[in-house]
């Protein structure tokens, strides 16, 4: 008889009942209007308040890998008023999404996930560009939303407006996102390298997050315009939202690597001490020695002008050439078996800028490597060096091969890995540039950093090199699985609170929170444009602060000869020393 009137209930839901019910670990709740409850066991409750769809047209300007970004509405948003004809299987939940007056709009989905249940509206209309997710906001005292990557300001994001865009994050910012008046060289409050749309609400005993599966720009009113409202936009037709339940924050970060990617396992010499050294071979020799006669335990060397390197004023500027500079590292293949034999691993450096006239460029552009513009010619801009300069099309199969050719060059001299720089700079106007394979530009964006750890990847995996460790300052959604190491970019050499000494912690825990828990930083920083160079004090507080990152790492900066360093007197080496013995240790 029970079983009679359970197969009974489930006729009557198949046929239009109570849709109600479990959606993986959720229980499911249709409520009045677009109402739509999802509670857990841990007791976690989400309720689902709004959604709504509209098309837009996206204005992308662009200088220095900063953007100036317009969205100028084509329509009102056209918001649900009510859910129609919910349905659930063995598949999860759906249901009709449509206005006031009846009209479809489209359709929500909840479905299992490995990450918990995906939540989906997606527009019916194939015009529209522009969906959203509203959210019941608990209150304030219950607990903050952190993660989106590198964030410089905040570790807990309540109350903002939360803008997911990779982009240079730029030489000190403003306190909003309102861009500056010099909006190429100065960073508005999120203004990031690795902006990810993955968020982590730790809650006492029911701890969530949310992720969106969108390669375009997204906007996350974190309870500002609203205090009763968490709302999601995404630039596209359809808004996807991965629900991890968590109950742990730890659970969470688990949830969402099973769909974002987990970090690969980096070789032991990852966690030591990494000191640049620069100036060709006989001064890395140098310093090599410099380091083993302090007792540094230093485990890798890494040397920015590998490819060569000019004074410019007081700065020291990087050639943009992608291959070994003989004149300044002779007998470089040499030097690093010398390295080696002292248990040192020699880095060097990438990036996928090709600059015009640069040893690599006429194969490149003979080979039409290059990213092109509407009209199908190589689209230049003007690169840090205020060079004209190009980008190697990594979603072109010719131009990945050659890349990877390049990079496996440097694994063959014997060198342990490198900073694989930039790759926030693939524009996305689809008016100002034309991908080689027909993906829209605006999502190419945000999948171009990715590619840049994929193609890196490749490279070392067809080499077939287990002991390479590459670190990255740009990635998006899925270069957590790509990636072993990120760092910070690039601060200033300052204490400043905008770009300074204090926005490390922030990045770090943005980071680390969204799927990538191993990030180094750039001691004493590295920009000192609009600010003096770095000072004894700097270089010892920041010391000790790398020690504490999971790889501790110098940089010389672009003030070469007068940022402080870790020998320039007694008190610094002792001091360096103590906090390197204590990193090693860790």
């Amino acid at each position: 008889m029970r079983r009679a009137f359970a197969l009974l209930v489930l006729a009557l839901t198949a046929c239009g009942g109570d849709p109600s019910g479990p959606v993986g670990e959720f229980q499911v709740e249709v409520g009045e209007g677009v109402a739509l409850t999802l509670r857990h066991p841990s007791g976690l409750e989400l309720t689902i308040t709004g959604a709504g769809f509209r098309s837009a047209l996206g204005v992308y300007e662009e200088q220095f890998g900063s953007f100036r970004i317009e969205d100028r509405p084509q329509g009102d948003w056209r918001g649900a008023a009510r859910l129609e004809g919910a349905s659930r299987d063995d598949t999860g939940l759906e249901a009709k999404l449509v206005d006031d007056a009846g009209a479809p709009l489209g359709r929500l989905t909840v479905r299992p996930s490995p990450g918990g249940v995906v939540l989906r509206v997606e527009s019916a209309d194939a015009d529209v560009n522009r969906a959203f997710i509203s959210l019941g906001c608990d209150g304030a005292d219950a607990g903050g939303f952190l993660g989106f990557g590198a964030q410089t300001h905040d570790v807990d994001h309540r109350g903002q407006v939360v803008p997911v865009w990779v982009s240079e994050q730029g030489i000190g910012k403003v306190d909003t996102d309102e861009p500056a008046d010099v909006w190429f060289l100065v960073g508005t409050r999120h203004q990031s390298y690795l902006s990810v749309p993955t968020m982590l609400a730790p809650r006492a005993g029911a701890s969530y997050g949310l992720h969106a599966t969108t390669f375009y720009r997204s906007i996350w009113d974190l309870c500002a315009s609203d205090p009763d409202t968490l709302r999601v936009e995404v630039w596209e037709g359809a808004a996807e939202l991965v629900i991890s339940p968590g109950p742990t924050p730890l659970d969470v970060v688990r949830q969402q690597t099973a769909v974002t990617g987990r970090i690969p396992k980096a070789p032991d010499w990852t966690f030591g001490v990494w000191m640049e050294a620069i100036g060709g071979s006989d001064a890395v020799e140098a310093e090599a020695q410099r380091l083993r006669a302090a007792e540094i335990p230093a485990s890798a060397l890494w040397t920015e002008d590998w490819r060569g390197g000019i004074d410019q004023g007081a700065s020291y500027i990087l050639e943009e050439d992608w291959r070994w500079d003989r004149a300044l590292y002779p007998g470089l293949p040499d030097l690093i078996t010398r390295l080696h034999d002292q248990g040192l691993g020699f880095m060097t450096y990438f990036n996928t800028f090709v600059v015009g006239g640069v040893d690599v460029y006429p194969e490149l552009r003979d080979g039409g490597f290059l990213v092109k513009d509407r009209r199908g010619e190589d689209l230049g801009f003007q690169a840090p060096d205020f060079e004209v300069s190009y980008l190697a099309d990594l979603f072109a199969p010719g131009a990945r091969s050659f890349v990877k050719s390049e990079l496996k060059a440097a694994l063959q001299m014997g060198i342990d890995g490198w900073m694989a720089d930039f790759a926030e700079w693939y524009p996305a106007d689809p008016r100002a540039v034309s991908t080689s394979d027909g993906r829209d530009p605006e999502a190419a964006h945000h999948q171009y950093p990715l590619e840049w750890a994929v193609v890196n990847r490749e490279a070392v995996a067809e080499a077939g090199a287990d002991d390479v460790v590459i670190f990255h300052r740009s990635g998006y959604t899925g270069s957590q699985s790509q990636a072993h190491v990120i760092w910070a970019g690039d601060q200033r050499t300052s204490f400043q609170a905008d770009d300074g000494l204090p926005t490390i912690v922030p990045i770090l825990m943005g980071l680390s929170v969204t799927g990538f828990p191993v990030v180094t930083h750039d001691i004493a920083g590295y920009v000192s444009a609009t600010n003096p160079p770095s000072t004894k004090d700097l270089f010892l507080r920041w010391t000790s602060l790398g020690a504490m990152a999971p790889v501790m790492r110098t940089h010389h900066g672009r003030a070469v000869r007068d940022n402080w360093r870790w020998d320039r007197d007694a008190d610094t080496a002792v001091h360096f020393k103590r906090w390197a013995d204590l990193h090693t240790r860790l």
